[in-house]
């Protein structure tokens, strides 16, 4: 994430159940397998599947398992800015 000036080294992964209460707008999965195993939130707004390759499962030499990290991350910003750009005021 810092080849594009994003910063998360101090960034840490958070339990799912400490958002079982929040509410949100929306609530939106990335692959498959997050589709299939993320939970209910009530009161959640709008549920929204985005299909991309997980990049879990991505397979092969560091150099060609990089280059599809990459290319995930790229579609996925792009995804983001177009839906962004759909409800900015």
């Amino acid at each position: 994430m810092a080849e594009t000036g994003i910063e998360i080294s101090e960034q840490t992964s958070d339990s799912i159940e400490s958002y079982f209460n929040d509410r949100f707008d929306f609530v939106i999965t990335v692959c498959d397998k997050a589709a299939a195993n993320c939970p209910v939130f009530p009161g959640t707004g709008t549920k929204r599947h985005w299909l991309f390759d997980d990049p879990d499962a991505v397979r092969g030499k560091v150099v060609e398992i990089l280059y599809d990290f990459r290319c995930i991350r790229d579609e996925i910003s792009l995804k983001i800015e177009d839906w962004l750009g759909r409800y900015r005021v």
